[in-house]
This record gives C-alpha cells, sequence and structure tokens, in this order.
C-alpha cells in the first residue's frame, strides 16, 4: 500500500501540470522521512528533474528538495549526496548549477569523507563549466574540510594553477586565496611562491590580476622573509601592462607599510609619487598612488612627508584634476592631519586646501542633485529625490542652511515637477531634523498661499510630522497663516494635519472661525443664484448648498469628537455664533456621532470610565512543546553542540523560552556543566544574562554573574587552568551584557495584562490580591526576586515611600511614636520599590489603552506608554547593573575593568528615537549619587545626578539659580564620530572603574573623582570638545538639597525628570500614588484625618 502511494504521487509530480505538480511535491515533502532508501531516491531523482522548471515554479522545487534535506537523518544523506553529484551530470545546465548550488549551501550536513567526495567532483565538474555556483560551493566545503582531507584539496587547487583553460586556472587562484585563513605555514609559504614565480607570468591578464589580489589578501598571514619576496613582486607588478594590476599593486603597498624597512618604504614613496604626479597615467593607478601615500606617509621622515604633502595639495588646488583622484588626495590630506604632528604653517596651509576642496565639492554635489530633479525620466528623478535626502541629514550648520535654502528657492522653480519634487524632499528629513534646524527652516515653509496645490499640501504634511516639535508659538503661527490664506476647498485636509496638537484655545478659534466662515459661505452663494431660475432649480441649488456646508460640519463634529470630546462652549461667547444655524448644526452632529461611537451626549460627565473607546487585543499563544524544551536543554546539559543548534533552528525555539523540568535555563545548565562555548553559544542567541534562574544545590536562584563568581571565590586555584576558564567566561559575560531586553519586559508586561482582559480584549472584573499576586509575578520576573520577599519588601516600605515622595518629614499619631519619613534607604530595595510602581503603572496602560482618559494634556497613549516602559528599561538597566557590581566589586575585583567596558559598549549601542533626541544609562556610584551616561545622535554626555550640595567639592563650577536652585552638573562631553573617540572611549572607561572602585570610600576622595575636582594627571581633565550642547540648557533646575534627608529619592528623580520631561514626569509621580500598595491603606485620607 505504501509503495502504491509513493508511486502515485511519483507519476503525479512527472506529470507537466505545474499546479498538481507542486502540490504533490509539497504531500512528498512531508512524507520523505517515512521512506525506504530506494524510494527517497526515486523521489529525490523525480524533484531533480524540476529544478530547471525555475520560469513557472520561481524555485519552488529546489526550496522544497532543500526542506526534505534538512528533514532527513545520517542514514540517508549518503543518497541525497549521491544524488547532487549525479546531478552534475544532466545535460540541462539548470539542474546541474542548482544541484551544484546544493552541494555548498548543506555542506554543513556531510561529513569529512562526503566532503571531500563533493568536491572533487565539482572541481572534476569545472573543466566542463566554470560557472559562479561551483565556485561557491567549493569555497563552503573547503572552509568545512579537515587534516589530510584539507592537505588533498590545498594539492589539487595547486595542480589546478597549470590547467591548460584560463578559466580553471582563474578559478583555483581564486579559491587559494579566499581560503587562506586555513592553509599552515608550509602551504601558505608553497602558495607565495606560486603565485609569484608562475601565476604572475601568465599569459592572461584576468589569471594575473586574480593573482595580484590573492596576494593583496596573504600580505597579512605573511613574515619577514615572505614580505620581502611580496615586495619585489609588487615593485614589478607596477610595471604590467594591465592597469587593473598596477592599481591592485600600489594598493597592497599601503597595507604593508608597517612591514617595509626604510629603503622598501623609500622605494615605495618613489614610485607612488611619480605615478601620482603623471596625468597620463591611468586613473585607477593614480587613485590607488594617492590612497597608499597617505597610508605610507606614517612611516615617512620629514622632507619625504612634506613632499607628500605638497603634492597631494597641488592635486586639490588643480581645477583640471580629476575629481575621483582630488577625492582620494583628500581622504590622504585628511588621514595624515589626523595622525601626524605638522608644523603649523603647514597644517594652516593643508586645512585651507581642504576647507576650499570640501566646499568645492559640496556645491558641485548639490546642484547636480538638484539638476537631477528636472530629467525627464520619471524614475531618474525619484532616485535623486532619495539621494538628496541622504545628502541633506549628513550636512549640518552653514553647508545645512545652503542645501535647504536651494530647495526653499526650488519651491517657486519655473518646472512644476522641480516644484513638487523639492517639497517632496522636505517632507522626507522632516523628522530627522534637530530643533535648531527646525527652528532656522521654520518661517520658510510657510508657503500655505503658494499658487500650488500639490506643494501646499506636502508642506501641510511637514507640519504634520514636525506638530510634536513645534511649540505654542509656532503652532499659533500655523494657525494665523491657515486661516488667513486657505480657501474652503483645502481647509479641512490641512486643519487634519495639526489638530492634535492645538491647545484649548487655538481649537476655539478654529471652531470659531469655520463656523463664521460656513455662514458667510452660505450667504455669498444664496446671492448668486440667478432669480431668472425656475423654482425648482432655485430649491435644487440650495439643497446642493446645504449639502456642501453639512459636509464640511460633519468633518469638523468627527474631529472635535475624535481629539477633544468634551469641548464646552460658554454663554459669554460670540452670541452670534452660539445662536446661529451652523452652530445648532454642528451640535447636532456632535450628538450624533457621539450615540453612534456610544458616547453619552451631556456636555458634562460624571464617570470617565464610561467612554468606551476601541483597542486592539494580542492573543498569545501558551502551548509549551514540552519534548522540544527537553531536547534543547538535554543537549545543553550533555555539551551536544551540533544537536543544541539543529533543535534551536527545527523547532523554532526561543532560548529563553526553555526550561527543564527543574527550572533550568540552557544558559545556566551550561555553565553549571562547564560547557563554555555552548554558554557563548545560548548568549549569543539571545539568553538573558540579568535574569535569575532555577539554582543548583543553592537556597535561591542566581544569575549568570552570580553563578560564576560564586565558582570563582570556590574554586581551587591549584587548578590554574580551571580558575582562568571560569574568569575568562566572567569577563565574557560581562562584556555581552546589554541594556535591559526591551523584549524581556514587553513580554512580562503582556503576560500581566493578557490575565487581566478576556478574549475580547475588555477588562475582566478581578478582585484586588489576585490583581496583587500578578503584578507580584510580573515584577518579581524582572527584578529577579521570590515574590514573597518581593511583597515583604513592599509593605514594609511603602508607608516610608509614600511619605518621602510627598516630602512628608513626619508623622505623629496621638499616643503613638513619630514616625520618620527622612531617614535613608538601601539602594536595592528603594530601586525595586520604584520599579514595581513604575511596572504597574505601564501595566495598566497597556490593559486600558485609551481608555485611561487621565493623560497629560497633548499626549497620546501611544507616547506615555514609549516614555514608560523606556524609562522602566533605564531603572532595571540601573538595578542590575548596581547588584552585578556587588556581586564582583569585592570578591573579584579582577572583573570590574571588563563590566566598566561594557558600560562603554553599550552607550555606544544606545539609539536615540530621532536625529534631535537622546537615550540615557544610569549608574549608581554612591548611596545617593547617580551618574547619568546620555548619547545624542552626535555626542556623548557624562552627567552627575547630586542636588545635596555638601558633597560637591568646593572648586566645582556648578550652574545654579540663585542661592535656591542646581542644575545637573555636566562632567564631559565629547564627539560621538570624532577623530579622537577611542582615546575619549578609554578615558569613559577609566573614569566609570575609579568611580566604582571608589564608591564605598567615606572620605571625599570619590566626590573629587566624580566631579573631575581633582586633576593630578592627564586623565583626570574632563573630556569638553566643542561649545556647551544645547541639550544641557534644557536640564531643569531644582532646590539645593542642604541634609541627607530622601536624597536616594530626590536625586533619582532628577534623571526620571529629564527622561520624561516635566510634564509627563509629574503625571507619572501622580499614578504612583493609586498603586495597589497604598490603596487599601489610603494614606492621604489617614493624614487629612
Amino acid at each position: 500500500m505504501e509503495y502504491d502511494v509513493f508511486q502515485y504521487l511519483h507519476n503525479t509530480l512527472d506529470k507537466t501540470d505545474i499546479c498538481f505538480s507542486k502540490l504533490y511535491a509539497k504531500i512528498l515533502e512531508n512524507v520523505a522521512m517515512n521512506l525506504k532508501g530506494e524510494h527517497l531516491d526515486v523521489a529525490l531523482r523525480c524533484f531533480m528533474k524540476k529544478l530547471h522548471n525555475r520560469l513557472y515554479s520561481n524555485g519552488y522545487f529546489t526550496k522544497v528538495f532543500g526542506k526534505i534535506l534538512l528533514k532527513l537523518n545520517e542514514e540517508l544523506l549518503p543518497y541525497v549526496l549521491q544524488c547532487l553529484m549525479d546531478g552534475l551530470e544532466y545535460k540541462n545546465k539548470y539542474i546541474r548549477q542548482e544541484c551544484a548550488k546544493l552541494l555548498g549551501t548543506f555542506s554543513m550536513k556531510w561529513n569529512q569523507v562526503q566532503l571531500n567526495s563533493a568536491f572533487k567532483c565539482l572541481m572534476n565538474r569545472l573543466n566542463e563549466n566554470a560557472h559562479w555556483t561551483y565556485m561557491n560551493s567549493i569555497e563552503k566545503i573547503l572552509l568545512r574540510l579537515e587534516e589530510e582531507y584539507l592537505d588533498t584539496a590545498f594539492q589539487c587547487l595547486i595542480d589546478g594553477l597549470d590547467n591548460y583553460k584560463q578559466s580553471i586556472r582563474n578559478v583555483c587562484v581564486n579559491l587559494l586565496a579566499v581560503s587562506s585563513m586555513k592553509w599552515n605555514e608550509t602551504q601558505l609559504n608553497k602558495l607565495l611562491m606560486e603565485l609569484i614565480t608562475k601565476v604572475s607570468k601568465d599569459r592572461n591578464k584576468h589569471v594575473r590580476y586574480s593573482c595580484a589580489k590573492a596576494i593583496q589578501k596573504l600580505l597579512s598571514y605573511l613574515d619577514n622573509k615572505q614580505i620581502n619576496e611580496a615586495f619585489g613582486y609588487l615593485i614589478h607588478g607596477l610595471k604590467d601592462k594591465d592597469k587593473n594590476i598596477q592599481s591592485s599593486c600600489t594598493e597592497s603597498l599601503g597595507k604593508i607599510t608597517d612591514k617595509l624597512n626604510k629603503i622598501q618604504l623609500n622605494i615605495s614613496f618613489q614610485c607612488l609619487m611619480k605615478r601620482l604626479n603623471n596625468k597620463n597615467e591611468d586613473m585607477l593607478v593614480r587613485m590607488s598612488c594617492a590612497e597608499s601615500l597617505g597610508i605610507i606617509a606614517m612611516k615617512l621622515n620629514e622632507t619625504q612627508l612634506n613632499d607628500a604633502l605638497i603634492c597631494l595639495m597641488d592635486k586639490l588646488s588643480d581645477e583640471n584634476e580629476n575629481g575621483f583622484v582630488q577625492k582620494y588626495c583628500a581622504y590622504s590630506i585628511g588621514k595624515i592631519n589626523d595622525n601626524i604632528c605638522i608644523i603649523v604653517s603647514l597644517k594652516q596651509s593643508l586645512e585651507t586646501v581642504l576647507t576650499k576642496f570640501n566646499e568645492k565639492r559640496f556645491n558641485d554635489t548639490l546642484m547636480l542633485l538638484f539638476n537631477g530633479l528636472k530629467d525627464k525620466n520619471e524614475y531618474v528623478c525619484l532616485d535623486y529625490v532619495n539621494e538628496l535626502e541622504i545628502f541633506l541629514l549628513k550636512l549640518n550648520g552653514q553647508q545645512w542652511s545652503t542645501a535647504f535654502k536651494v530647495l526653499i528657492d526650488g519651491l517657486n522653480d519655473k518646472h512644476e515637477c522641480v516644484c513638487h519634487l523639492c517639497a517632496k524632499v522636505i517632507e522626507k528629513v522632516a523628522l530627522k531634523l534637530d530643533q535648531k534646524q527646525i527652528d532656522e527652516a521654520f518661517n520658510n515653509l510657510l508657503c500655505f498661499n503658494h499658487k500650488d496645490y500639490y506643494v501646499r499640501y506636502l508642506l501641510m504634511r511637514t507640519f504634520r510630522a514636525l506638530a510634536l516639535k513645534l511649540d505654542e508659538r509656532k503652532l499659533d503661527k500655523i494657525l494665523e497663516c491657515l486661516l488667513n490664506a486657505l480657501n474652503d476647498r483645502d481647509t479641512f485636509v490641512y486643519y487634519e494635519s495639526f489638530v492634535t496638537k492645538l491647545n484649548d484655545k487655538q481649537l476655539y478659534l478654529l471652531t470659531k472661525y469655520r463656523l463664521q466662515d460656513v455662514s458667510t459661505t452660505k450667504k455669498k452663494k444664496s446671492k448668486l443664484i440667478d432669480k431668472e431660475y425656475s423654482q425648482q432649480n432655485q430649491l435644487n441649488e440650495s439643497k446642493e448648498i446645504n449639502n456642501n456646508n453639512d459636509i464640511g460640519l460633519k468633518l469638523l463634529a468627527f474631529g472635535v469628537m475624535i481629539y477633544s470630546p468634551r469641548i464646552q462652549f460658554n454663554l459669554s461667547y460670540d452670541k452670534n455664533i452660539i445662536n446661529s444655524d451652523a452652530f445648532k448644526t454642528l451640535l447636532q452632529y456632535c450628538n450624533k456621532q457621539a450615540i453612534q461611537w456610544g458616547l453619552p451626549i451631556e456636555q458634562r460627565w460624571n464617570v470617565d470610565d464610561e467612554i468606551p473607546l476601541p483597542f486592539c487585543t494580542k492573543f498569545l499563544n501558551t502551548n509549551k512543546h514540552k519534548d522540544r524544551y527537553n531536547i534543547v536543554c538535554e543537549s545543553t546539559r550533555s555539551g551536544d553542540m551540533s544537536q543544541l543548534k539543529s533543535a534551536l533552528r527545527h523547532h523554532h525555539i526561543n532560548i529563553n523560552d526553555a526550561f527543564n523540568e527543574h527550572g533550568h535555563a540552557p544558559l545556566a545548565l551550561a555553565l553549571h556543566y562547564k560547557h563554555w562555548d555552548i554558554a557563548r553559544y545560548c548568549i549569543q542567541q539571545g539568553a538573558w544574562i540579568d535574569v535569575r534562574g532555577g539554582a543548583f544545590n543553592e537556597a535561591t536562584p542566581q544569575t549568570p554573574v552570580e553563578y560564576i563568581v560564586k565558582n570563582i571565590i570556590e574554586s581551587d586555584k591549584v587548578d590554574k587552568n580551571e580558575y582562568l576558564e571560569m574568569v575568562n567566561m566572567g569577563k565574557w559575560i560581562l562584556r555581552q551584557r546589554t541594556i535591559h531586553p526591551m523584549k524581556q519586559i514587553e513580554y512580562t508586561i503582556d503576560y500581566v495584562k493578557d490575565k487581566l482582559i478576556d478574549e475580547y480584549g475588555l477588562s475582566k472584573v478581578i478582585d484586588d490580591k489576585s490583581y496583587e499576586t500578578l503584578l507580584l509575578e510580573g515584577a518579581a520576573f524582572l527584578l529577579g526576586e521570590n515574590q514573597t520577599e518581593l511583597k515583604d519588601l513592599l509593605i514594609n516600605n511603602s508607608l516610608l515611600y509614600w511619605g518621602a515622595s510627598r516630602n512628608i518629614i513626619y508623622i505623629k499619631p496621638e499616643d503613638c511614636k513619630k514616625q520618620r519619613f527622612d531617614e535613608g534607604w538601601h539602594p536595592i530595595p528603594f530601586l525595586a520599590f520604584r520599579i514595581f510602581l513604575l511596572f504597574e503603572i505601564c501595566v495598566r496602560l497597556k490593559r486600558e489603552k485609551r481608555n485611561l482618559v487621565e493623560l497629560p494634556k497633548n499626549t497620546t497613549f501611544e507616547q506615555i506608554y514609549e516614555k514608560g516602559v523606556r524609562e522602566l528599561q533605564v531603572q532595571l538597566t540601573t538595578y542590575w547593573d548596581y547588584l552585578t557590581i556587588e556581586t564582583f566589586e569585592n570578591k573579584c575585583p579582577e572583573l570590574i575593568e571588563d563590566w566598566s567596558w561594557s558600560v562603554v559598549d553599550r552607550l555606544m549601542t544606545l539609539k536615540p528615537i530621532s536625529s534631535n533626541g537622546y537615550c540615557e544609562m544610569s549608574l549608581m556610584v554612591g548611596h545617593c549619587v547617580y551618574l547619568s551616561l546620555c548619547k545624542t545622535s552626535k555626542l556623548i554626555l557624562v552627567r552627575i545626578d547630586n542636588r545635596w550640595m555638601k558633597t560637591v567639592p568646593s572648586n566645582t563650577p556648578h550652574p545654579k539659580n540663585g542661592d535656591i536652585l542646581i542644575q545637573p552638573y555636566l562632567v564631559a562631553y565629547f564627539q560621538l564620530n570624532g577623530s579622537k573617540i577611542n582615546k575619549n572611549k578609554l578615558w569613559l572607561k577609566e573614569y566609570i572603574k575609579n568611580a566604582i572602585i571608589l564608591k564605598n570610600e567615606k572620605s571625599k576622595k570619590s566626590m573629587r573623582h566624580l566631579y573631575c575636582s581633582d586633576k593630578r594627571s592627564h586623565n583626570d581633565f574632563p573630556l569638553r570638545e566643542g561649545s556647551l550642547p544645547l541639550i544641557v540648557k534644557e536640564w531643569p533646575y531644582r532646590p539645593i538639597q542642604k541634609d541627607t534627608n530622601n536624597c536616594y529619592l530626590r536625586n533619582h528623580n532628577v534623571g526620571c525628570r529629564i527622561r520624561l520631561g516635566n510634564a509627563i514626569y509629574r503625571w507619572f509621580h501622580d499614578q504612583e500614588i493609586k498603586s495597589s500598595v497604598f490603596y487599601a491603606k489610603n494614606y492621604s485620607a489617614a493624614v487629612q484625618k
């Protein structure tokens, strides 16, 4: 029966009808695992006949063939391999190419014997067809061959250098080069000599060029003796007839500069100068000479360096010089200027020449791109739009102003299409402008009376994109221009663009204007009705006028009910408006829209939660495939890397979802059984580091860092290898730490939220205890705490946090002891408490979404939620950083260096939300002092959040506003892409490391270090590149702290306020009191009584 079913499928697959054969191919894919060897062989060969049918199947059969191969076990692989090798003998060239491609694609499935067979088979086919698919597959196989099979392959390729076909010789040279890291010292030497003595003299220029590129790739692997041989070849190669070979040789001379002696450097210098100065020389050769000259200049004497610089500057100043050659000359001059100390006069000349060249190149590029907008081909014009966008975003300062002015002028170009495209470019770059650029561009964009409708439309869309970045004054200006300039046809299209940002006064003016406009328009149009028309025509015309006005009022009602459903008109407003027919019609449409959406129609609402609004529901699949997880955990425990990779890949398992029956994650298992390579692989696959899992013979769960440190302390240092392995693993894990994963935060919020809503997305009725339990479950996971301990922490400290956050010093109930709220608090419990409150607010936001009507003014649910989860991410990162430091700072101080580098690396990888936005990390570097590391699109800033002035060194120039208010202190700032970035990162690493080492010092040494007030060496001086960043001026001034009371809270508030913004910070602060932690106790009512 099984054979009959297979035979039917086989015959159907062989039919010419592509639809049916694809259907049965899919069925055959699913049953392939159950086929016997003979049947499988027949099926695969049948598939192979379809591989060429790419025109109809779009590679479908190749994909199915690959899926079958992935599912097969090792016993069936020989059938597949033989099938593919036989496929190389087919007459159809497409089948041969697909088989060759599959041999390489699935090379990871073959063992060494099978890889060797595949290699030989592919090499034999090269004589008939040296197609690129063959070469790619051979390259993949070479990288997996080992020991004697690799030696055999090397000799086979060396023999191929003597092949009578130039295509084979060329392929062999390229394969030997790309696999150079696999060859041993003897093989490298033999390969180099073969290339220099034989291949470099080949009669075919393509083979000789491949030889030149191959030698270039080998340079980094060569010793001094081999470098001498290679240098001789490169100098001789400069005389080759082929200019590509000459270019490659000049490029290689620059790459081996560090390995050349003085004589060789002098020869290289003379050759490069001679060819660069020869204008009759090939352009590519001169470009390579200019580039290599910039590299080799680092090793030249003073005379040669001056000659090189003069030569390069002459090329930049020469108006008749080739533009590409000038570009490489400018690159080399910049490289020399940044890395070599040059005499002042020459340095000034360099900078002058570079400035002029850059200005000329900027102007030429700008006009080239702008003129491209006039191309007759529509698709070419769109390409220029994209290129102009990229070009603009790279500019700043005067260059940006010049380029933007060209676009503004282009809005009035005589060609209509140029006007449209300029407006399109402006719209595309709008969101990526910083505040300074927005301020400069604002007045130029107020072209609402432009003659062209499409230009007006695009400019208004630009303002819609910028709406959240515009202040109230700018919105007033836009509204004024709209009210004065727009005609009825355009009005509603443009109002929609920015109405969400209007305040109450602006919205009132807009509504008033529209009502007046409707009444005026109605009167004007009524006068236009010709008295000679019949009564029927008059009625029809009046009906049409009313319909047009009704459309406008319907749109206005729709907008009002979306953006301001509680707008109220006072009777003291203009009586003509309040009593007008237009106003009454507007009210009717508002009420009708409210009824349609299920909203109350009264002007006042008593219960906020009675206003239902639509929201999306995310259904989560909670089915767990425990057998698959067991495979992952068991392969980790046993140290089987290949099985682990296969399980994760084939079952599409997220590494963080897998646990065994004891609650051990794969990363914990790998560390416990000392499978260091598997531990590294788990982390590379995204395994969470800052999370506590099941413990091995421990009372409490541990993080990977805690586990490693504990084992380092308990290890027997007599076994140095094991000890060093654990230390190195600890260092590696620390270097892999990231800011707290947003996926982990979102996962936890969704986990709690999904248990609080039903399948339709509506909030469930749930008792307070269950609600609190769910929140504890989620927060405990993020904090790595036991739920019971977290609950105790919240209960024991709720009154303390409530009082401190509301500046209550103490409460003295009658006949009771006075309870103070200005005492100290350990950082970890404090951060845990605050994180719980913020987590609960985020869950409530996600649960209620747009039903949560008490949002700050001019904000949306999405904005508040994003701010909340990002602040939660910052605080969780601070929390886990502090826990990590406490784990090893005293027990394994050798890890502090790597942790400090980890902080710097994490800072550099942070991504600001927009070009003028910024993001932060915060470190607790004392009992109540926070070190905030900020990143903008261009700068790194180091800030200290500390309001207790007694701790600040007396010589610190702290920004103050009188004697009452103080601003956070800016320690250092430097360019993100500056020439000294590596040096600056090293300074920052040392600054952070010493801050951690000194954070528990009782003396003032720690504070002197933080404020850089004890400048004993060059490293003590803070980095301050350029002028003071504008963003610093926006940091708030807060009251000076005169004592230690509640410093832990108030200093933490400084960073929160900066990151959230004042209005949103106040909103989150007000939401904290609504927490379940305080709800049952009602402290506010108790105080009032």
